[in-house]
């Protein structure tokens, strides 16, 4: 077959982190809902189906599973009624779940470093609230099976003292205390229906009541902390949370960073959607970072099996869970280590080495994990175990080349001896066969309950095993580990069916149409693999597994699908079974994928796949629906309900395929700048005369090569314009466009100061411009958070309509130049390529590109994109003007509120018409300082604009990147193509429709 296509990467910088936001969310079924979690490595927090309130809050070794803060609103005789859940919008970043509803809008943060959390609610009515808060805070300690500490028991546990609200517990220390709103009025009730019906309070019960008056925009805060200590109190506040995860954020990809004891590559894959996956790849690693407090001596009596921890502990102080907050809050599964090593390996090598060596003492051959905060294996035994532990240690030393870790003690006797009695257990488990029996199915994948004993998939990973013994682990009986590895391979591909495996039981064979297969025999048989093997399972995947933006873990062509030999919770679970996929199998998926060859379709499917992410970070897995019953919709984030925790780290799996299969271009450290710029630098006398001046490479769109550059004097931005634009299609554009860029920021100076950025030098013969660096963020990344601040676009409104204004009179003379960029980087990729794919409208089209083409009322910016600006203290800045020309003023205020409608398809109801809101201020800000031609006039011309634009965003020569979506592509198409037939008589009336539009396709109820 051909060698696969590959990704192509460069090194940039990595995203801020609040543009791994989620998009509005906004449920209507809470079983079909993955209610959102944060973490701050070293505890996390679920927010409550509704408007406030949390539930799942655990800071290890404590927990408080029972959902407590929930929100009431009493009437005027005091009767409460539980604020109803219906219209709650959810978002959430690492930092922060955000919650809105008309009665109130909630912000829960867990402080940064502490067992502490916040919940921050903003009152839209006036009126009288109760708080109620509930719960059994306990010291958890779980060995047995899945770590989740339970719901609580009838226990009077609560009670109000010393001014808190305090659950306690009689089994444990543990203790929870929260400190509840200044002025509120605290009752304690024994039971919740004594609270409903106002009945006597007590001294102590089951839950507090704090009852207060909340006027209309006032906000009111409560705090919880929970531990063992009795003098319990916080830490600070939840102010820094967002700061301390950026700062951990920018660590993962800084080599010496003080927070991990290797970096990651900062990639840029030249696609929006694809940097998203990367990115939200790497976060879902760091969601298992964790770094939990010493457990002193009150922690060591715990619950969660009836246990008191007697015998000496081994807590790992730095490790990486597999999950929160729903399971797995103190484990490492070997699994999921074994899938995350690649990419842990880069990240945290040291933390790795010591978490397999816990394992290696624990007993791989005994449980699937370890706890935490013990060192206790935890669980039963899988399959995979033997196989894991063995690919895990080999990713930290093919990292590291830190062979001496082989020959350190660990426990009983070295790692090489741990790490080949791991290999040798296959022929335990084989029993005299070619092939290793992994058990019944709950030691494989407990919800499918065909797949068990003699299977492809793990004994495909055991031959592997083998021949990196021979290879790295013990060379001096090569010989007979390659011959055991000869054996296995050849038996698993007598296994082989038409793309599928058969897996062998005491009572016969039988097929199971699963993934594993798939992965596990394409990863480490690929080697052995014909063509003719490959095709078939690349035929069996792309038919019966691939999904438009997902995949399913188990064919719904397997015999066993939906299963009635298991209970209906793991029948309908969407990670192995045929209703969706584990997040961890989309990567190892496309890994083999690209190895098979399918390397184009692969990079097609890793854009699709993207548009998950939106909805929150990756889980346990993605439901896609049960095939033949439920209509297409795209994937979501699989709930609680059908076998999911929220955060899980497997989708990292995404990263290290990405990783594996692309040419990275260079790597992610201040280099020396390339020559033109440091040559443009030195003509100008901005050089450094003892040595190569520094840079670091930042995004720069798709246009243009720009570097961060350190001088004496400060930071400045180093720009050089590209002939060859970076997007798929071959688009070329004269360089001569970075003259005409410096010349618009100079004028711009000269009529506002503060609307544009600033020219330092311009370097005429190498295309390089210096400008000022400007700290601020990109109003990009803010809309896409869902900030939308209505000041920001009213102002921009003004600026530009200011710039318009003063070069009306500029003489056109030394623009001769510009009116063929401005065609070949505007009219022609935007309009008349569109105008070629849509007959329809042609003519319709033409005529607006040829108006176009004609105008030259004033000079334009050209691309007056949220990305090219910049907004800090001093309002919005604009920046990247090498599109400027002489032009028709209608074109740039078309332009930005066409990015402003574009976004509002992607984000929830509120925001969307927060952002047509802020599209519709920001033309009347700009129409109401028109005077060089009535105002009407602009206003109709870009209305007339508008739509052409809307429509090439998705079937130009640069469709927008967060338009991932094929419904939300057609959406815009569709309206589009209204607009363009039935063009709006001004911007106010054009904003009006897009938002009824976008009211109409939302679902109702």
């Amino acid at each position: 077959m051909n060698s696969p296509d590959r990704l192509s990467a460069r090194v940039g910088t990595p995203p801020p982190l609040g543009e791994l936001t989620s998009r509005w969310l906004a449920p209507t079924e809470e079983d079909r809902f993955a209610l959102p979690v944060v973490q701050n490595f070293v505890g996390s927090v679920q927010c409550c189906w509704g408007p406030a309130g949390i539930q799942n809050w655990l800071a290890p070794p404590t927990g408080l599973p029972t959902p407590t803060g929930r929100l009431y609103a009493l009437d005027g005789l005091g009767r409460p009624a539980e604020v109803d859940p219906a219209g709650t919008s959810y978002q959430v970043s690492p930092w922060e779940i955000r919650r809105r509803h008309p009665v109130v809008s909630a912000r829960t943060r867990l402080h940064s470093g502490d067992t502490a959390v916040t919940e921050r609610l903003t009152f839209h009515r006036a009126g009288r609230y109760a708080l109620v808060f509930t719960g059994l805070c306990r010291t958890w300690s779980f060995t047995d099976y899945w770590n989740l500490p339970p719901e609580d028991v009838p226990q009077l546990n609560v009670r109000f003292e010393h001014g808190a609200v305090c659950t306690g517990d009689n089994k444990t220390f543990g203790l929870a205390r929260f400190f509840v709103p200044d002025g509120g009025r605290v009752r304690v009730h024994t039971r919740h229906e004594d609270f409903l019906a106002g009945r006597q309070d007590s001294h102590v019960g089951r839950l507090a009541v704090v009852s207060f008056d909340a006027a209309e925009g006032e906000e009111v805060a409560w705090t919880g902390v929970q531990g063992t200590d009795p003098g319990l109190v916080p830490r600070g506040d939840d102010a820094d949370a967002e700061e301390t995860w950026s700062r951990v954020w920018a660590a993962a990809f800084t080599p010496g960073n003080e927070h991990f004891s290797g970096s990651l590559p900062a990639l840029r894959f030249g696609n929006g959607a694809l940097d998203r996956l990367y990115y939200m790849g790497v976060l879902a690693l760091l969601h298992g970072r964790r770094t939990p407090a010493p457990t002193g001596p009150r922690a060591r009596f715990a619950t969660g099996g009836q246990a008191i921890w007697t015998s000496d502990l081994a807590p790992l102080t730095t490790a990486y869970t597999t999950g929160a907050t729903e399971g797995a809050a103190t484990t490492s599964f070997l699994w999921e280590l074994h899938l995350v090593a690649p990419l842990l390996a880069r990240l945290d090598p040291d933390v790795l080495r010591r978490q397999l060596e816990a394992f290696l003492v624990a007993g791989t051959d005994r449980h699937w994990g370890i706890d935490i905060l013990t060192g206790r294996g935890v669980g039963m035994w899988y399959g995979i175990n033997d196989g894991a532990v063995v690919t895990a240690a080999a990713a930290y030393l093919d990292h590291t080349g830190d062979r001496s870790w082989l020959d350190t003690v660990v426990g009983d006797t070295t790692v090489r001896a741990h790490l080949l009695r791991h290999v040798a257990r296959h022929e335990e488990l084989a029993d005299g066969e070619a092939l290793a029996d992994y058990g019944e199915a709950h030691h494989v994948l407990e919800c499918v309950s065909s797949y068990e004993h003699r299977l492809a998939s793990f004994n495909a990973l055991a031959a592997w095993c083998y021949r990196y013994a021979a290879d790295v682990l013990d060379p001096e009986h090569a010989g007979t580990h390659r011959a055991r590895a000869d054996t296995v391979e050849r038996a698993v591909l007598d296994l082989f069916d038409d793309g599928v495996f058969r897996c062998v039981t005491p009572t016969g064979e039988r097929v199971v149409r699963t993934c594993l297969d798939f992965m596990y025999v394409g990863h480490y048989l690929g080697e052995r693999l014909d063509d003719e093997h490959k095709r078939a399972m690349l035929r069996f995947f792309v038919a019966e597994l691939e999904t438009p933006d997902w995949m399913r873990a188990l064919s719904p062509k397997d015999a066993d699908s939906l299963t009635s030999a298991l209970p209906e919770f793991q029948t309908y679970r969407a990670d192995h079974q045929s209703t969706g996929a584990y997040d961890g199998w989309p990567g190892l998926s496309a890994e083999v994928r690209f190895r098979f060859g399918d390397g184009a379709a692969t990079v097609d499917w890793l854009r699709r796949i993207s548009a998950v992410t939106w909805e929150g970070p990756f889980g346990q897995a993605h439901w896609t629906g049960i095939d033949g019953r439920d209509p297409a919709a795209p994937a979501r984030k699989a709930s609680f309900f059908n076998g999911n925790c929220y955060l899980l780290v497997s989708g990292s799996t995404l990263s290290t395929a990405m990783l594996h299969h692309a040419t990275i271009e260079a790597d992610d450290s201040a280099r020396p700048l390339p020559r033109p710029l440091a040559e443009a630098l030195d003509a100008h006398g901005l050089g450094d005369p003892a040595g190569p001046v520094l840079g670091v490479p930042v995004t720069g769109g798709v246009s243009s090569d720009v570097w961060r550059v350190e001088l004496p004097s400060g930071p400045v931005c180093v720009k050089r314009a590209l002939s060859k634009l970076k997007v798929a299609r071959d688009w070329r554009v004269s360089t001569a466009r970075a003259g005409r860029e410096a010349a618009w920021l100079r004028l711009a100076a000269t009529i506002d100061p503060a609307a544009a950025g600033h020219v330092l030098a311009f370097d005429e013969e190498r295309g390089v411009l210096v400008l000022e660096w400007i700290d601020a963020r990109v109003w990009k990344s803010r809309l896409l958070a869902g900030e939308v601040d209505d000041s920001t676009a009213r102002l921009l409104g003004e600026r530009l309509v200011r710039l318009h204004a003063g070069a009306v009179d500029h003489d056109r003379a030394e623009w001769s130049d510009a009116r063929p960029l401005f065609e070949a980087l505007r009219i022609a990729p935007y309009l008349r390529a569109t105008a070629a794919r849509h007959g329809e409208v042609a003519d319709r089209l033409l005529a607006i590109a040829d108006d176009l083409a004609a105008s030259a009322v004033t000079l334009v910016h050209g691309d007056v994109s949220p990305k090219n600006v910049l907004v800090g203290a001093d309002g919005p800045v604009l920046v990247d003007a090498e599109c400027a020309s002489p032009g028709d003023p209608a074109f740039d205020v078309a332009f930005c509120v066409n990015h402003l409608l574009l976004k509002a398809v992607i984000a929830g109801a509120a925001t969307a018409g927060r952002l047509v809101a802020a599209a519709g201020r920001f033309a009347a800000a700009y129409l109401a300082g028109v005077a060089w031609e009535p105002p009407d006039d602009v206003d109709g011309r870009a209305a007339r604009i508008l739509p052409a634009l809307g429509l090439a965003r998705v079937d130009g020569l640069s469709p927008v990147e967060y338009l991932t979506d094929p419904a939300d592509q057609e959406f815009v198409r569709a309206t589009a193509l209204a607009g363009v037939v039935e063009p709006a008589p001004g911007l106010d009336t054009a904003c009006r429709r897009w938002l009824a539009a976008l009211d109409a396709r939302r679902p109702r109820g």
